[in-house]
């Protein structure tokens, strides 16, 4: 079957050759052909008229003189033309008053039975050209000389152009599959170049390899091009080995000054905690005795509580984030009954939220309980709830608990300022801290939903938030059930000081 996309070059360009010549030689030999036989006709009519027009002026005297020998001598000169198959002399009346057959034994030409009288003319009777030329004396026709001719020398002619075109196609296909290897070989050598780089290249010796073409042609260009892609892709590789090493550095750099910081922020988490504590306790016994201290005094001592228990917050998130750095995170997975969770931590935000008279409120249906890590879950519901009591001036927090699929949903809803759209993600960073759309300054450091992010991610919990400017923010924890891991331990977390 002709497939010619799937052929080699080689091929390809053999049968290229080979058609273009065979259809040139075609066309020049059916032209060469349709000429000859026009040409031949022409010439052929030519020399018969002349013919005739010389027999007829030998054959004048004899049809005056009634001489039909004389005139049958002067017609046996056609023997000389093999090609003249009969020929007459009519008198004027169109009777027979000499005859010539080049075949003796076969009857006369029927052409012969046309008569043909008047001016000179000829016509072509299939394979034969019947051609008549009246005699004239004196301006009078006397009589009319009709000749026969066969038109074979035609073919034969044509038979030997055939010989000749097949000869000229042989030497044609000689030449052309000579013309076409030499073709071959000026494509194909740079083609062959460029596999032999490219093959080079893909083995993993990229380095150095150039494909060596010297044309100048489109193949050239394309080699030239090629190279220059190599050049350009080995300076590339280059600057990327030296930018990847420069991360690499940076990265190693980064990795040391990390944990340098998290054993800094441990030791001093560790060191503030005590007297932070010890500062905590005592303001908690004066707080006590207030009734026999002065208003002013009190006031200083809730303020001092206040900022205390900030900062001893702030501990508390600095030595999450040192364990969670430091993977040192201890993750204690057991039967946890959210529904006494949640309500346990409303209950310690309730207090605050009295205070600003917002009204605190928990939505939970009945749901089972989940195996999780109930301290690291305490903290995303009190960082939730805090913030929600914290950035809301007025109006309410509602906590709703309920089960979707393999998920117990918590949300926590406030009626709070809101957050913009822009900043949802922002709120996530460690020390990020957005302020709220009124322009007052809240207190906090940043760290809250930091951690509550990475702790969700130990929890292989997902959170999620949507805020409206203006009516609120409600924060989102979908928590799943967690399985504990028989062939790991999680690492003590580091005893307090």
């Amino acid at each position: 079957m002709f497939d010619f996309p799937r052929y080699s070059v080689r091929r390809k360009l053999f049968l290229i050759s080979i058609t273009s010549v065979g259809l040139a030689l075609l066309v020049a030999c059916g032209a060469l052909i349709v000429y000859e036989r026009s040409v031949f006709r022409a010439e052929t009519v030519q020399r018969l008229l002349t013919h005739a027009e010389i027999t007829g002026l030998n054959s004048e005297s004899a049809i005056l003189f009634n001489d039909a020998g004389s005139a049958r001598t002067t017609l046996a000169a056609f023997r000389a033309e093999p090609g003249i198959a009969a020929a007459r002399i009519l008198d004027r009346d169109g009777g027979t008053f000499a005859e010539y057959l080049r075949d003796q034994d076969t009857p006369p030409p029927q052409e012969l039975s046309v008569i043909v009288t008047g001016e000179p003319d000829f016509r072509f009777v299939g394979e034969r050209l019947l051609l008549s030329r009246p005699i004239r004396s004196e301006g009078s026709v006397i009589g009319t000389v009709v000749i026969v001719a066969d038109l074979d020398e035609i073919g034969a002619r044509v038979q030997s152009y055939l010989i000749i075109a097949i000869a000229v196609f042989a030497v044609s296909l000689m030449a052309s599959l000579s013309l076409s290897d030499r073709l071959y070989r000026s494509i194909s050598t740079p083609i062959n170049e460029l596999a032999r780089a490219a093959r080079e290249i893909t083995a993993g010796r990229g380095s150095g390899v150039r494909a060596n073409v010297s044309a100048k042609d489109e193949l050239g260009l394309l080699a030239d091009s090629f190279n220059e892609m190599l050049s350009r892709v080995e300076q590339r590789e280059s600057e990327l080995r030296t930018t990847v090493e420069s991360f690499r550095v940076a990265r190693d750099s980064a990795q040391n000054a990390a944990k340098v910081k998290a054993h800094f922020l441990s030791l001093v988490s560790h060191e503030l905690r005590t007297p932070l504590t010890a500062l905590q306790l005592n303001l908690e016994n004066l707080r006590r005795g207030r009734e026999s201290l002065p208003p002013r005094v009190v006031q200083i001592i809730e303020r001092m509580r206040v900022s205390t228990r900030r900062q001893v917050e702030l501990v508390e998130s600095l030595l999450e984030t040192s364990r969670l750095e430091a993977g040192k995170l201890t993750v204690t997975v057991g039967p946890v009954d959210i529904a006494v969770l949640v309500h346990e931590v409303v209950d310690e935000v309730r207090a605050q939220a009295e205070q600003k008279h917002l009204a605190v409120r928990v939505d939970a249906e009945t749901v089972p309980p989940l195996r999780t890590d109930a301290r690291l879950l305490r903290l995303v519901l009190v960082n939730f709830l805090s913030n929600a009591v914290k950035f809301t001036a007025a109006g309410s927090v509602v906590t709703r608990l309920t089960v979707e699929g393999p998920f117990h949903r918590i949300d926590v809803t406030d009626t709070g300022p809101g957050i913009p759209h822009a900043n949802l993600q922002q709120i996530f960073e460690p020390f990020e801290h957005v302020e709220p759309i009124d322009g007052k300054h809240t207190p906090g450091f940043g760290l809250g939903l930091s951690l509550v992010r990475q702790m969700s991610e130990v929890l292989e919990a997902r959170i999620a938030v949507q805020s409206e400017v203006g009516r609120g923010t409600t924060f989102t924890i979908f928590v799943p059930a967690l399985e504990e891991a028989e062939d790991v331990e999680p690492a003590p977390a580091p005893k307090d000081s």
